[in-house]
């Protein structure tokens, strides 16, 4: 088991360790992921409206003023997954503290080993989405600070929600690749 508690104390962390317990961490990113969420649900509620009236042929929020909504829910969007992760990861550490060590261990530990690599290095892995994410963050700024002079901002309403997808698509694959590990692991502990 202190192999697995190193493996999860190498992943590069939201709540610093510092000067807070696991616990403290824990009640942290609690608070952290419910203030997401709302904050995602407002967000993307208007970005998503937004849309969806457009192509609808209403106008109930008009785009061109969503440039700071927009990037704000993509900020979101990214930071939220990490948030999860490290949630699910530290209430596992508080439980495989009362477990000992079995068969299968090694074997789950480097698939953890392999998921939380993937966590730390996600930018660079995936580089293509972060250029994506750049490029519309890069052509929202310019929509705000130019006073809607911006000619490509109309057209960044699928990049926008085609990289929230594949954002949400890959929090949903590796969310359950952790959770199963994470559930196999904790079958053992108890």
């Amino acid at each position: 088991m202190d192999k697995r508690k190193n493996i999860i104390d190498s992943l590069n962390t939201i709540a610093k360790r510092q000067s807070r317990s696991n616990e403290e961490r824990i009640q942290f990113l609690k608070m952290m992921k419910s203030m997401d969420v709302v904050l995602i649900v407002v967000c993307g509620g208007i970005i998503a409206t937004s849309i969806l009236s457009y192509l609808f042929g209403y106008h109930l929020f008009s785009w061109s003023e969503l440039a700071i909504i927009v990037m704000i829910g993509l900020g979101l969007i990214l930071s939220f997954p990490s948030i999860f992760y490290e949630l699910r990861i530290l209430k596992h550490r508080e439980v495989i503290s009362r477990g000992d060590d079995f068969n299968e261990m090694d074997v789950l530990n480097e698939e953890l080993k392999s998921i939380i690599d993937g966590l730390n290095t996600r930018f660079e892995e995936n580089w293509i989405t972060t250029l994506i994410g750049l490029f519309i963050m890069a052509i929202g700024a310019w929509q705000m600070f130019v006073e809607n002079a911006n000619p490509y901002w109309n057209y960044m309403k699928i990049p926008t929600a085609v990289f929230s997808g594949i954002i949400i698509v890959r929090f949903i694959f590796t969310y359950r690749k952790l959770s199963s590990n994470i559930k196999e692991t904790e079958k053992y502990c108890n």
